[in-house]
């Protein structure tokens, strides 16, 4: 399965949710039982070491189900069930088997919603039905990060990076629920000295949950780590209520100036045969925080641009937002109207609104997806987007893109660089 898809495509985006939530653990399983699609799904993954793709199953559903179980059979391993029939519960399947695990039903309308509700759902729902130890001692300088998911674009990558800078930094992660834990360190990350909220739309309620539970503080920044910069402005917000002096900060700033000296020289001498990096216009969709961080990074750091429009995802089909306007609410066919203004521009979106361009012949400089829905097979990068290699990433590759464009937009299919 590629990288972008930690969640299979086919599932709506609430029911992806709350599958990326739980297929994060590196060891719990998730039996999926859904109607509510046009073509009924069932959905079944064990981790580790086990696992079947999306299918369509209007019947035979429990035997495939009582197959994962007996894989799990009289393990430790933590199941969850997700289902959209009222009273069907995780139990009834276990009895069946007589399987002895710890586990629970999320019985929700899977139809309707976004991505971001499916996994505040699922993340509530866990941690509901879990205890951790008690919060009897904290680890100095640790952190849980909150709000990660593989199920984001790229997001995999990023964790990755966020947590090797968090590292270079001092500090010491402990868990990332929904991102690559274990039980084990799920169950002692109540000795972090915080909690980290990443993605708000998706870790902000946790913290407030895991603050109530179990006294365990967090820090939600308005701001996200992209370019050299943005990495730099966040671990200092980091650092300011973590009470980490500045020479904690010593190799990320060695790191981050030998990353920008880089960038600069490879500038420079693609300057020389292309001029200064400009795009006449472009347009920025993306869920949260994200599309503010990108453009700020790419404003101050990497290109110039003249009409920038930054969008933000609400999760409803043909719905979109600005930071400006929060209260206003656009449809596809006014974004339609606008992408018909990106000639020789860029589009960095979902391939939603990639689709859209190509079908009203918009041609553009640069091309790049960094937002769910992901319609294509397509390969995802193999850098992050976040951090200081995600700043470098960001750098090449929208060069790349410019120059084979010749300057400017071409005709051709969008591009797809990987690093």
């Amino acid at each position: 399965m590629k990288e972008n898809q930690i969640v299979p495509r086919q599932l709506p985006e609430k029911l992806a949710g709350a599958v990326s939530f739980f297929t994060g653990f590196t060891d719990t399983a998730v039996l999926v039982s859904v109607d509510q699609i046009d073509r009924g799904f069932c959905f079944i993954h064990s981790a580790p070491g086990w696992y079947q793709e999306v299918e369509e199953a209007q019947a035979g559903r429990a035997e495939k189900s009582f197959a994962v179980l007996q894989e799990i059979k009289d393990s430790s391993q933590f199941a969850a069930f997700l289902t959209d029939k009222q009273g069907e519960t995780l139990a009834d399947y276990l009895s069946g088997t007589g399987t002895n695990c710890p586990g629970l039903t999320l019985q929700e309308n899977w139809r309707d919603g976004d991505f971001a509700e499916g996994y505040c759902a699922a993340a509530a729902a866990y941690f509901s039905a879990v205890e951790l130890r008690s919060r009897s001692m904290v680890i100095p300088c640790s952190l849980n990060l909150l709000g990660v998911s593989d199920g984001y674009y790229n997001g995999k990558n990023d964790v990755n990076e966020l947590k090797r800078i968090l590292e270079l930094a001092g500090y010491q992660i402990l868990a990332c629920p929904g991102a690559g834990s274990t039980w084990q360190e799920i169950s002692v990350m109540t000795q972090a000295e915080m909690n980290l909220v990443v993605h708000p739309e998706l870790g902000l309620a946790l913290a407030k949950q895991l603050q109530t539970e179990y006294g365990i503080p967090y820090l939600s920044l308005p701001l996200l780590p992209y370019g050299v910069e943005g990495s730099l402005g966040w671990l200092r917000a980091i650092g300011q209520v973590m009470w980490m002096g500045e020479r904690s900060h010593q190799a990320v700033g060695k790191e981050a100036n030998a990353v920008w000296r880089t960038m600069r020289q490879q500038v420079k001498r693609w300057e020389k045969n292309w001029g200064s990096l400009y795009f006449p216009s472009g347009l920025i969709s993306a869920p949260g925080l994200v599309g503010e961080a990108v453009a700020s990074a790419l404003r101050t750091e990497w290109g110039k641009v003249g009409s920038l429009m930054v969008l933000q995802q609400t999760g409803r089909a043909n719905v979109w937002k600005t930071a400006e306007e929060p209260s206003l609410a656009f449809s596809g066919a006014w974004l339609a109207g606008r992408l018909n203004k990106l000639e020789n521009g860029f589009l960095l979106a979902s391939s939603y609104e990639e689709a859209l361009a190509q079908q009203r012949g918009v041609s553009l400089a640069c091309c790049q997806t960094i937002a769910r829905p992901v319609f294509d097979e397509e390969e995802a990068p193999r850098q992050p987007f976040m951090g200081l290699r995600g700043a470098a990433y960001w750098v090449k590759n929208l060069w790349q893109q410019y120059m084979d464009s010749g300057g400017h937009s071409s005709a051709g299919k969008k591009k797809q660089y990987v690093m």
